[in-house]
Parts: structure tokens; sequence; C-alpha cells
């Protein structure tokens, strides 16, 4: 199995899980008696022409609410599929195999004909500094 592989199973991953977890939501909302939201909801994961007269004329605090569940339900299903997909990575195609880790790093340097030791001794050298950005939840 290559990256390309892996890659695509990760897509069809997040599509089949996102379309599962956004109906399961739906049912949720008409189950609570918000029958208006989530048709409204199914009409955007449908990508219904309705959406703006829906919208129009629904509660928009609850709306709003709502459509940050649903994001937050997104960023969950795509944060999963994240870590499944490296962690295949990883078994098939080796550690050294992740962008910008230490292995590929590592792996590199001896590629280019450096020695542990030669890597052992520039590490003392290395300063490494937290970033923060403007999603800190998102750091890694």
């Amino acid at each position: 199995m290559n990256e390309e592989d892996i890659e695509k199973q990760g897509l069809e991953k997040i599509h089949t899980d996102l379309t599962a977890i956004i109906g399961e939501f739906i049912d949720v909302l008409a189950g609570q008696g918000e029958e208006a939201i989530a048709i409204a909801l199914k009409d955007i994961e449908n990508n219904s022409k309705n959406d703006a007269s829906l919208l129009h004329n629904l509660n928009n605090e609850k709306i709003i609410q709502a459509l940050s569940i649903s994001f937050q339900l997104m960023n969950l299903v795509e944060e999963n599929a994240s870590v499944q997909f490296r962690r295949k990575v990883e078994n098939y195609l080796g550690i050294e195999a992740i962008r910008g880790s230490w292995a590929e790093t590592f792996n590199k340097l001896q590629g280019k004909g450096l020695t542990e030791e030669q890597i052992a001794d520039i590490l003392p050298k290395v300063m490494v500094m937290p970033v923060l950005t403007a999603h800190p939840t998102e750091a890694k």
C-alpha cells in the first residue's frame, strides 16, 4: 500500500464518517422538536438550493448553534481521520515517511552521509521553541 492509497482511504473515511455523524445530529435535532433546523441542515448537507430561504425563516441563535456544532463534529471527524492516516503511513511505509517528523529528519541527515555520532553531536545545538498559532487547539 502506498501513501496515495492510504490518503484515498482517509478521504473516503472522512466522507463516510461525516455523513453518518451529521445524519445522527440531524436525527437528534428532529427528536428534540427542532425539525425546521434539522431540515435546513439536511438541505445544506445535500447541497439543496433551498438553503437560503429555509435559513432565513429560522431562529438565528438556534441555527448558528446547530451550524457551530456541525463544524465541531466535522473537526472531530477530520482529526480522527488524520490520526488514522498517520498510523497507517507509519505501519505501511515506516515512521520516516511522516513529513516533518524527527524520523524523517534523521533519515534525511543519514542520506546526506552523516553518521549517528555526528547527528548526536549536532542535537545539543538544536534550539526548539514552541510557537503559538491563531488556532492553538490544532497544535500538534
